[in-house]
């Protein structure tokens, strides 16, 4: 459930589809997954070939060379700390994605630097160990780069192309054979990395699928079917998680119950297809007066609950206020005739989340109940007293 609620499991409407962004999102993860060991394999590599390269190269070159590489490899290291650390939800994810590849294309461009300045024009042996060597290492990468489309390739070719070009200048049989061996073995590369990206692509698509479908499974069980406002069962679970953390924060809210005023008479006189099209229009006007924090909930027929998280008395009676006058100025349309309800409306708060979950029921059930008992369509605040009975109108004594 934990897992699911990151997920915004609980949002509506489109919010239920996570789409592309999910599966870029995801790419990037992997690249951050499983890149370290890259960097482990790169350092090795880098080392070997320092040794195999020493009584043909400068002593200065190559040091610096393999202390480019380490330095390289340290920082990319580091990014992968910090993006662990960070824990970045999906809309930051491209631009960690763009500091990785950032990376990738640095240390592409330091190992085709071995082709260049590195090459021994005179030792073909020691520019095939040059050539196993990068081909080693861009072999490494292909499994985890090939998450995005052009990944590899944006380290592969900055690596080997130097390398090539010597190897074509060089003019001499055994150069273009081996120039031709690289090419051909960089190639199948690309190929595997082709591949390898649409095999984790239809991975991902999997996933997003599956996660989808829990997602809608579950908005399913926890929201009412007509105006997907969050159903009684899902309201309890809610407000008891709610009333358990302001216990230990000492934090405040309000609960508020809200009961429709003559909508029964809609129902009788214009039928339930009136009545329920005026449901969904009253809910969906709720909706844009409520916090988004907030869990607006449908408990009965006609008959509602609104959570205000970190709420005082004065903040709850505004927001009720408007919410009344929100219902009292809405006049459905339906078959040439105007249709409207009113509200009666019962609010409790806590001021430090000592009271407990019952007595706040109870209360905001009875504060209700006197509204509808001094007229209807008004609103009564009632402070928590657990020697309240519940009245049986909201159906919640379960709770």
């Amino acid at each position: 459930m934990k897992e699911l609620e990151k997920t915004g499991l609980f949002a509506t409407g489109e919010d239920r589809k996570l789409g592309p962004g999910w599966i870029q999102a995801e790419q990037v993860k992997w690249l951050y997954t499983y890149g370290p060991l890259n960097f482990i394999t790169a350092v090795i590599t880098a080392t070997v070939l320092t040794v195999l390269m020493w009584s043909v190269s400068r002593p200065a070159v190559i040091v610096g060379w393999l202390a480019s590489i380490v330095l390289v490899s340290a920082a990319r290291f580091y990014l992968n700390l910090m993006f662990k650390k960070a824990e970045p939800e999906a809309e930051s994810m491209p631009g960690w994605g763009t500091r990785y590849i950032v990376g990738v294309l640095v240390a592409g461009l330091v190992w085709g630097s071995a082709g260049g300045f590195l090459f021994p024009p005179d030792s073909l042996q020691h520019q095939i160990f040059i050539a196993f060597a990068l081909a080693g290492v861009c072999a490494s990468t292909v499994s985890v780069l090939a998450a995005l489309r052009l990944g590899f390739l944006l380290f592969a070719m900055p690596a080997m192309l130097p390398l090539l070009y010597r190897l074509v200048l060089q003019g001499d049989y055994n150069s273009f054979a081996l120039a031709l061996l690289i090419l051909l073995f960089l190639l199948g590369l690309t190929v595997a990395a082709r591949q390898t990206h649409q095999a984790i692509e239809n991975v991902l698509k999997l996933q997003l699928e599956n996660l989808e479908l829990a997602r809608e499974l579950q908005y399913e069980a926890t929201h009412d079917s007509l105006m997907g406002l969050v159903n009684q069962r899902e309201f309890k679970r809610r407000f008891e998680r709610m009333s358990a953390n302001a216990r230990v924060h000492s934090s405040p809210y309000a609960l508020v119950f809200l009961d429709l005023d003559y909508f029964k008479q809609i129902n009788d006189t214009a039928g339930h297809m009136a009545g329920d099209k005026l449901l969904r229009e009253i809910g969906r006007l709720m909706k844009t007066k409520v916090r988004g924090r907030d869990t607006l909930a449908r408990i009965g027929g006609d008959e509602f609950a609104l959570l205000l998280e970190g709420c005082g008395r004065d903040q709850a009676v505004r927001i009720a206020e408007m919410l009344h006058r929100t219902i009292n100025t809405f006049k459905l349309e339906y078959e040439g005739k105007l249709y409207g309800v009113g509200v009666s409306i019962g609010i409790t708060f806590t001021t430090d989340g000592s009271d407990s979950a019952s007595a706040m029921l109870k209360a905001a059930d009875k504060a209700c109940y006197a509204s509808k008992e001094a007229g209807r369509n008004r609103i009564e605040v009632l402070h928590p007293d657990p020697s309240f009975e519940m009245t049986g109108r909201f159906r919640l004594s379960e709770l």
